[in-house]
C-alpha cells in the first residue's frame, strides 16, 4: 500500500500523527513503524463523522507533525475538506505550513 511509506518521509522517531478513528488501519500502523506515535482523533456521530479539532490537546497539537484526514465518500471529501483546510490550518501545530490544499 503506497499511503503507508508516507511517514517515513515526515515522522522522526517520537513524533506524533493525528489518526482518525475509526480509519484506515495503515494509518496508525504506518505511523508507528516510521518511529511517531499516533493520536487518535475519535469521529463520532454526533460530529457527522469529522475530527473535532478543538478537543485535541494543545501539547498534542504542538508535537504533531502529520495529520491523517479520512472521509466515507470522495464526494464527501470535496464537501468537508475545503471546510476543514482553514481550520486545519489555523490550529497551534508548528509544522502547519506542511498542509497541502
Amino acid at each position: 500500500d503506497g499511503i503507508a511509506h508516507i511517514p517515513f518521509c515526515f515522522i522522526d522517531s517520537g513524533d506524533v500523527a493525528l489518526v482518525p478513528d475509526p480509519g484506515y488501519p495503515v494509518y496508525p500502523v504506518s505511523t508507528m513503524l516510521a518511529g511517531g506515535k499516533p493520536y487518535y482523533m475519535p469521529l463520532t456521530k454526533e460530529n457527522d463523522f469529522l475530527p473535532d479539532l478543538d478537543i485535541i490537546p494543545e501539547d498534542i497539537a504542538k508535537k504533531a507533525k502529520f495529520m491523517w484526514l479520512n472521509f466515507w465518500s470522495q464526494l464527501r471529501q470535496w464537501e468537508v475538506g475545503y471546510g476543514m483546510l482553514p481550520k486545519i490550518n489555523g490550529m497551534r501545530i508548528p509544522h502547519r505550513d506542511k498542509v497541502q490544499e
